[in-house]
């Protein structure tokens, strides 16, 4: 992974870049090339709209209701959560990420 992270050719699609980049920097991860962010891409296209996170727009454009973190912890400690679990609500955070940078740059480059 830190290959393709270090790629200066390689384009990153993020949903809220500068918390992922700031978690990166922690463990000394430098990010390479360029950067595309979700959040700032649905900004362009509708920047009266006060928020802009993952699961707001995944539901807006995508139509699709994603379980909030605290729903996928249920109450528990996130220790006591099943690697299964996190990695499905890891995976889905990443395909409607995927998905949601490809239709808003539909949308900005039709408008």
């Amino acid at each position: 992974m830190l290959p393709i992270l270090e790629d200066e050719t390689i384009t990153k699609v993020l949903s809220n870049a500068k918390f992922d980049l700031k978690f990166f920097h922690q463990y000394g991860i430098k990010i390479k090339g360029e950067i595309r962010d979700t959040m700032i891409l649905d900004y362009l296209l509708d920047p009266n709209r006060k928020t802009h996170g993952l699961k707001e727009i995944s539901e807006r454009h995508l139509q699709y209701h994603q379980i909030s973190f605290e729903e996928m912890l249920n109450g528990r400690d996130i220790t006591k959560v099943s690697k299964e679990e996190l990695t499905k609500y890891a995976c889905e955070d990443t395909d409607l990420t995927l998905q949601l940078y490809h239709f808003l740059n539909q949308q900005l480059n039709h408008n």
